[in-house]
């Protein structure tokens, strides 16, 4: 056994030389120890049963009441003063009985007038009834208006375009595309090279005298001379029906 006990002091000295100073070791504690003492002493100190030192007067009449009542001869009682008051306190009690009664019927009577509903006639009930369909059809008129003013905004809203429009047409390749931009800019200069130019239209060698209008060969004036028949006609008939 004794060499057993030493075995285990030479294990555990090692431990205890392994374990590293701290300098908060054991302050929780302390703090513990500190706040525990007053509250312990408040509480003894308090105690109204501890040494019954603090004894209220109370209790101290309760203690007493086991002793002997004082006597008294009866030449010091007076039966008229004890029938007064007797008399005084049954009309006190019949005075508090009657309030306490008034008290109960006004509170009964709030408590049933907050419940009573009132019945209308049938020709008030009408009355209600006509006015509050005339309120819902102008509340009703009153939103389709706001209705058609946003949808009138929404249209009017896309069809504004805001700033110039330069279309393109592109010839190239036989199929025509049609670009449409929003934006100031010069025509491309592929599409300025590919323009075919109109050399009948440019080079024109007479002048009509009436019209004004130039030709180069004898079906363009005949074309010209048909158009003028044409027009005068028409001129004809707007005279007659506004005449």
């Amino acid at each position: 056994m004794s060499r057993n006990h030493k075995k285990q002091e030479q294990n555990i000295e090692p431990a205890i030389k392994q374990m590293e100073f701290r300098k908060r070791r054991g302050e929780k504690m302390n703090y513990l120890m500190k706040r525990e003492l007053p509250e312990e002493d408040d509480f003894w100190n308090n105690n109204k049963y501890f040494n019954q030192d603090n004894i209220d007067d109370d209790e101290s009449y309760q203690q007493k009441e086991n002793q002997k009542e004082d006597s008294f001869d009866s030449d010091f009682i007076d039966s008229s003063d004890s029938e007064e008051s007797e008399e005084d306190n049954q009309s006190h009690k019949s005075t508090t009985k009657k309030v306490d009664k008034e008290k109960t019927r006004v509170i009964r009577s709030v408590s049933k007038t907050s419940y009573i509903h009132d019945h209308f006639n049938q020709e008030y009930l009408i009355r209600e009834a006509v006015q509050t369909e005339l309120r819902n059809k102008v509340s009703l008129q009153y939103l389709i208006q706001i209705e058609e003013d946003k949808k009138k905004i929404k249209v009017e809203r896309e069809n504004v375009i805001d700033g110039p429009i330069i279309r393109q047409l592109d010839n190239q390749n036989e199929k025509t595309l049609q670009f449409i931009n929003f934006e100031k800019g010069e025509y491309p200069q592929l599409f300025l090279n590919n323009c075919k130019k109109n050399e009948k239209s440019q080079k024109t060698k007479y002048k009509d005298p009436q019209t004004g209008i130039g030709f180069s060969t004898i079906q363009e004036f005949k074309a010209i001379k048909r158009q003028n028949k044409i027009q005068d006609k028409i001129n004809q008939l707007v005279k007659q029906m506004n005449s």
